[in-house]
């Protein structure tokens, strides 16, 4: 296959290794396939001015260069692109699909940003009794946001469009879904909303009236206990690794999640 990369190939860990007698096997568990970062990239950096410039300066902030692989078949379709970082600290991006032309630079410029944050020591939730993503989101999306915005992405515009993604998930303005009862789904639902509000402090022009307009009276409750928990995070900090190390362990004694984190 085109881009494929192959076990004779040196292994992108920069070992000097051949990629058979190195990774193949981590990467293998997550990807069954893996490409060569020019194959991906290449429409990427020559398609986009931002994304040339953001990949330059985050491919030096990255102490472990990232493999580039294809998620399992059984993937759900909404599900495009995803990051991945194993337990020996290797750091994965796969896609549905090969050649990936339905991700657009700033999607795959964000999911790179995850890892630049856990390659310079923010922390990231391994285990909880909720799914980990809902916890990342919270804590790295408002930075990621912000970093993207600075560097020439529309990433307000990427903004809003989740913001009325949301609303049609919820049911807006039709059909309007129940508040969850279910306790862990509350707390998703709480997190999510935590991660809206920070998002928005982070960004230059975007602003939530339209979106609370419609979702704050129909989950009053979601809305009063997210706005508490937003008050506790900003009065602890969440922009600096030690920051964020203190909101999981607050989020841990609020809401009884049992968190395991990693910091490379």
């Amino acid at each position: 296959m085109v881009g494929e990369l192959k076990g004779q190939d040196k292994c992108p860990c920069n070992s000097e290794k051949e990629y058979q007698n190195c990774c193949k096997s981590i990467i293998s568990r997550i990807s069954s396939t893996a490409y060569k970062q020019d194959y991906i990239l290449n429409d990427f950096i020559k398609g986009s001015k931002e994304f040339d410039n953001y990949f330059k300066d985050a491919e030096k902030s990255l102490k472990k260069p990232i493999f580039w692989g294809s998620l399992p078949p059984k993937t759900p379709n909404h599900i495009k692109i995803r990051e991945f970082t194993s337990a020996n600290g290797n750091h994965i991006i796969a896609f549905k699909n090969i050649p990936p032309k339905d991700i657009t630079p700033s999607i795959l410029a964000h999911e790179i940003e995850h890892i630049v944050l856990k390659d310079n020591s923010y922390p990231y939730v391994i285990i909880s009794k909720i799914n980990s993503s809902f916890i990342n989101s919270m804590l790295q999306d408002p930075l990621i946001y912000n970093k993207l915005e600075n560097v020439g992405f529309d990433a307000i515009s990427d903004f809003n469009n989740n913001l009325d993604k949301l609303l049609n998930e919820c049911g807006f303005p039709e059909k309007p879904k129940p508040q969850p009862t279910d306790y862990y789904e509350a707390v998703k639902w709480i997190l999510t909303y935590s991660q809206i509000i920070l998002i928005n402090k982070n960004l230059s022009k975007s602003n939530l009236s339209n979106f609370e307009k419609l979702f704050c009276p129909f989950y009053k409750k979601i809305s009063e206990r997210t706005k508490s928990l937003i008050t506790d995070v900003e009065k602890i900090g969440y922009k600096n690794p030690i920051g964020q190390e203190e909101v999981i362990k607050l989020l841990n004694k609020n809401y009884n999640l049992n968190i395991d984190y990693n910091i490379l």
